[in-house]
């Protein structure tokens, strides 16, 4: 079975390297009149000839295009959206994972990869036939929706009383955006990971770090469908809450906050949540409006991160007692602590319910992952860029240039690209960077051949990996 359907996909990567700028633009422009010179030269054979070639150098750029005349164009301009460029390194960079929380879920989210990876079909349809039993409920009928007609950015931007009405979606029930959002961050992670693109660390937002232990190992995706589902199901059930965001530092905020509030997540230097009843969260952020501080109210249905989950958790403790939990086997952050995932914490069920009851320390898990000094090629695996923001925020504070370099693998609710698009970009960008993903499984079940004369010219090494 092919990983991903290369066959049908309408976009082509073209991996160039040189010792030297000078002899990589003369690569490049030797490739263009190759492309002009054979109108029919096939290039999904082209592709997967320069891409499984060696590359051992470290100037490197990509340049994708769905046809010709788009890579003949973005070859010969040195510029465009299908052109990436950058030094990279015969040493492969460290790649950490990040799992985005709830809130950034949309219908139809990962539909394309569903529709043409094969694969990651499959295992979409493994969590979907084992949540629909445990939930009760048909998780991929609310993911999947025929025919719904996404917001634009205009009406996100217009929204308040001018807004448009949008369609209400069964996936801003907790009972369905947490499993949801679990289901297609495991499955993109497991996709990744198939092409070789394969984690040392990884951080999750809230539920996120759910995803993040089940890559690691700490459960099995069984017994993690199990932990998402109880727990969603257990939310669902609570009193409404809401969460607000604020542009001041949690140490700030907190002494402010009455007794029905609490921080629910430390986003950073100067952004935290306050999580609380939605009569105490209106108030304050009334009381905020009132001395000149814009906040913003999450799309949430809780109020995560509280005390108020202390039910939930409770509910919970049962199952966990019945699951087994093992030590991670990658290095892995906790939410918790702010710090890296001990043992002992990966193996206790109690600190899974502190992790659903207590402040989400986002901010100084990426504190812990960016002072490793280690230049980190970071993936956000799942819907949206948020958490993409947010490292590029904290990243922007350190000092000199750390060649930080984090990619969004799926679009946001507010884009149009196809999601294959999506991962090919995660992967030109990767490789730019010095990672190297294993092109024979992304090109796993294609007939390919390779271009000779390729070698001959002078575009790629002798040396075929």
């Amino acid at each position: 079975m092919a990983v991903f359907d290369v066959a049908a996909s309408p976009w082509h990567f073209l991996p160039l390297s040189a010792a030297t700028t000078t002899s990589l633009a003369e690569k490049r422009l030797n490739l263009a009149e190759i492309l002009e010179a054979d109108a029919l030269l096939d290039i999904a054979d082209l592709a997967y000839t320069m891409q499984i070639s060696d590359h051992g150098l470290d100037d490197r750029l990509a340049v994708l295009g769905c046809n010709n005349l788009e890579l003949v164009k973005a070859l010969r301009d040195g510029s465009g959206a299908g052109w990436i460029s950058g030094c990279g390194s015969t040493m492969a960079r460290p790649v950490a994972f990040l799992f985005p929380g709830v809130g950034e879920q949309y219908v139809n989210m990962g539909k394309d990869l569903y529709s043409h990876a094969p694969e990651f079909r499959e295992d979409m349809d493994y969590c979907f036939d084992r949540l629909d039993r445990e939930l009760e409920a048909d998780l991929r009928t609310a993911m999947f929706v025929e025919g719904w007609i996404a917001p634009t950015r205009q009406q996100a931007w217009l929204r308040g009383a001018s807004a448009p009405h949008e369609p209400v979606s069964e996936l801003n029930r907790t009972l369905y955006a947490q499993p949801a959002m679990f289901v297609i961050e495991y499955c993109l992670a497991r996709q990744l990971m198939r092409w070789g693109v394969l984690p040392t660390a990884v951080l999750g937002y809230s539920l996120g770090e759910l995803v993040a232990a089940t890559i690691a190992g700490v459960v099995s995706i069984e017994d993690a469908l199990r932990i998402v589902a109880g727990r969603a199901k257990l939310i669902d059930e609570l009193p409404p809450g809401a969460m607000l965001a604020i542009p001041m530092a949690a140490s700030e905020v907190a002494p402010l906050l009455a007794d029905e509030l609490s921080i629910g997540i430390s986003n950073g230097p100067k952004l935290c949540v306050v999580s609380g009843a939605n009569a105490a969260i209106a108030e304050l952020a009334a009381a905020f409006a009132a001395i000149g501080v814009a906040t913003r109210q999450l799309s949430t249905t809780h109020a995560f991160h509280s005390p108020f989950m202390k039910p939930a958790a409770d509910g919970l403790r049962s199952l966990l007692k019945t699951i087994e939990l093992r030590q991670p086997n990658l290095r892995c952050l906790s939410n918790v602590t702010g710090t890296w995932l001990t043992d002992a914490e990966a193996t206790d069920p109690e600190y899974w319910l502190r992790h659903l009851c207590q402040t989400a320390k986002f901010a100084e898990c990426l504190d812990t992952l960016l002072d490793s000094e280690e230049d980190w090629a970071m993936a956000e695996v799942g819907p949206g860029q948020s958490l993409a923001a947010l490292v590029r925020q904290r990243a922007a504070l350190l000092p000199g240039d750390r060649g930080q370099l984090v990619v969004p693998t799926m679009r946001s609710l507010y884009d149009c690209e196809d999601d294959r698009l999506v991962l090919m970009l995660v992967l030109a960008r990767l490789w730019v960077a010095g990672s190297d993903p294993d092109w024979a499984k992304f090109h796993a079940g294609a007939c390919r051949q390779r271009v000779s004369s390729l070698a001959e010219l002078g575009i790629v090494e002798d040396q075929l990996s």
